[in-house]
């Protein structure tokens, strides 16, 4: 397969659409390597889909993990980008107790590296020690989309 390279007009371009949403040049930087890399089919979050049965599963956690912490799904995923990540980290924590893998974790919250998923869940299992409550909470989500079978898997 031949690929066809960008143009500097069309780069250019790019850049200037993200100059109209950007704040500062980093997120300009982000845009343009992201746009370069869709373009020539590499490895990109969205370039990667997950099934549809785990997309719906995805969703449901995410869903009920923004009710929970008062947020929008998008907040939650986009939420993590500061310091206290802790939304995103619970719902990639649920994921993952509902069978799925560390790679389909981080598809589901829109992170290219499963060690995202894998930090985050780590985060999250620290967090049992000073919080035992939690770990029930959590598992509740996990019930309530996968049903009682979460118990078992869980356990």
């Amino acid at each position: 397969m031949k690929l066809r390279r960008l143009t500097d007009a069309q780069i250019n371009a790019i850049a200037d659409k993200a100059w109209a949403k950007a704040s500062n040049h980093l997120d300009v930087a982000h845009a343009v390597y992201a746009a370069v890399l869709e373009h020539h089919g590499r490895t990109s979050a969205t370039g990667r889909k997950l099934p549809s049965h785990l997309r719906e599963r995805a969703d449901a956690v995410l869903a009920l993990i923004a009710k929970r912490h008062g947020l929008t799904v998008e907040a939650v995923v986009n939420h993590a980008r500061s310091k206290d990540a802790v939304p995103l980290a619970e719902a990639a924590w649920c994921l993952r107790q509902t069978g799925m893998s560390f790679p389909e974790v981080a598809l589901a919250i829109e992170r290219r590296n499963h060690t995202t998923a894998m930090t985050a869940c780590r985060k999250v299992e620290a967090r049992f020690a000073a919080a035992p409550l939690l770990r029930w909470e959590l598992i509740g989500v996990v019930r309530e989309v996968i049903g009682e079978r979460a118990e078992a898997a869980i356990g």
